[in-house]
């Protein structure tokens, strides 16, 4: 009876589709806005989550989290900080009462054309 307890209290995948994508050109010491778009099951705009955006080196040595902030119901805004160039795995991690989401994409960061 207390492992279903415990199992009823667990979060679970909630099935969002989760999209995002910079802003502006990947440069190291600067913020980057990601837009975040975050949809339900049925496609519909997920509002009034909670979203982070999490940016580690592929070495996993640098790692920074940074909470979105939506500006739209379904759309969120992060704008990490990359302290320096090379290949950097960007993770997005969504959370709505006990439903959660997440994907991760890697981004190449290099120094910007003089």
């Amino acid at each position: 009876m207390l492992a279903a307890g415990l199992l009823l209290g667990q979060d679970h995948d909630g099935g969002f589709n989760i999209r995002f994508e910079p802003m502006a050109i990947l440069q190291p010491g600067a913020p980057i806005p990601f837009k975040i778009t975050v949809q339900d099951p049925r496609y519909k705009p997920l509002p009034d989550a909670k979203v982070t955006l999490q940016i580690e080196t592929e070495d996993h040595q640098k790692v920074q989290v940074y909470k979105a902030v939506q500006t739209d119901p379904g759309t969120y805004i992060a704008q990490p900080v990359f302290s320096e160039t090379g290949v950097w795995i960007v993770y997005v991690h969504v959370q709505r009462n006990v439903e959660f989401g997440e994907r991760t994409i890697r981004f190449t960061v290099s120094q910007p054309p003089s």
